[in-house]
């Protein structure tokens, strides 16, 4: 057989795979466009091993897969091409590797962006520049979440009030050694914290809070500021309304909270973590979105996808033993249960 062709066989094979182990629920897309990117960065190991490789995938249940694969090809005259058509043809190939692969005039294509995958942490922090020495003066903490600290600091150069997000570094401090699975957790932090970033500084509108600048601290830390919104998040505004009227007077940020999310949609952006805590009400009738942290970006990897899936048995957990569900949390739930997407609570994600 020509090389050529026994390859791009080979290529059409492993998405096959791909698409009749989602069909069949045997991985969730998420965990398929993991291990896709993987894939596409080395060939020499199939589809199939990347998925038994990250315990999305039994030994058992991919023989049974392979086996189902091959019976399928055979029956549609050993046409790989021919099969996949029978099975969805290109719309279910995107649906399955959400976006992430492309048809091309050579045959399907991992995005180049899904073989780049997360950057390495020390090449995300090199190409960031330091923070400029005397700049910022830290004012106090605001708060905290599941990837960052807010500070309030003054920006000297400017004369201005500002927030500064840092991320935070969980990491032992017993031991400058990590463990594989430190470094992994600690790359795809970082990735997430970058990815919210540049998501946040992209997206230009009246009610979604503009980012200043990208960079890193003396310590390494990643870091970004942005404006400081004066007033109080819709959450806490709500709780002072005692009557009808009072609460029928915040409607016009509801209405400005829809246009940020249509604009925000239309650009591919989708919050997944929308809630009253996370939207700012100035004190001169502004409304701001903040917090997206968990953005997804339409057509592209999710590199939150696989901790999201995972963060649902901790959701049941917390809402059958009375546990809090009103706030973030980074690696167990990523998003906020009682605010959660009845899609994203039912585990189908890549539906979100």
């Amino acid at each position: 057989m020509n090389e050529s062709i026994k390859t791009s066989r080979e290529h059409d094979r492993n998405l096959l795979f791909g698409v009749l182990a989602v069909q069949l629920k045997q991985v969730t897309a998420g965990q398929l466009v993991e291990a896709a990117a993987l894939w596409a960065a080395d060939p020499a190991q199939s589809l199939s091993d990347r998925l038994v490789s990250a315990d999305a995938l039994t030994e058992s249940d991919r023989k049974l897969l392979d086996d189902f694969v091959d019976r399928a090809i055979a029956a549609n005259d050993s046409d790989v091409t021919k099969t996949l058509a029978a099975f969805g043809g290109n719309d279910e190939v995107v649906n399955s590797f959400q976006g992430t692969v492309i048809k091309t005039p050579e045959g399907w294509n991992v995005r180049d962006e899904t073989v780049a995958g997360p950057p390495p942490p020390d090449m995300a922090s090199k190409a960031l520049h330091e923070e400029p020495a005397g700049r910022y003066h830290e004012r106090g903490e605001q708060g905290r979440g599941g990837m960052g600290r807010v500070l309030l600091v003054d920006d000297r150069d400017l004369g201005r009030e500002i927030v500064m997000k840092v991320l935070l570094d969980e990491s032992p401090k017993r031991s400058a050694r990590k463990t594989p699975s430190d470094q992994q957790q600690s790359t795809s932090k970082q990735s997430r914290f970058l990815q919210e970033a540049q998501i946040t500084g992209q997206l230009e509108h009246p009610s979604i809070v503009p980012v200043y600048e990208l960079g890193r601290r003396k310590d390494n830390a990643p870091y970004y500021t942005m404006k400081y919104v004066r007033g109080d998040t819709l959450s806490k505004a709500l709780r002072r309304c005692s009557t009808l009227s009072e609460r029928l007077a915040l409607l016009p940020h509801y209405v400005d909270l829809c246009q940020a999310m249509a604009y925000a949609h239309s650009r591919g952006v989708i919050h997944r973590d929308l809630k009253p805590s996370n939207v700012m009400v100035g004190e001169y009738g502004e409304t701001v979105v903040i917090d997206w942290g968990l953005a997804k970006i339409k057509g592209r990897r999710d590199i939150q996808a696989t901790q999201l899936e995972e963060g649902l048995k901790t959701v049941h957990l917390d809402s059958n033993s009375g546990g809090s569900s009103d706030r973030t949390k980074m690696g167990e739930v990523m998003g906020t249960p009682v605010y959660m997407p009845p899609e994203q609570a039912r585990g189908d994600i890549e539906a979100i």
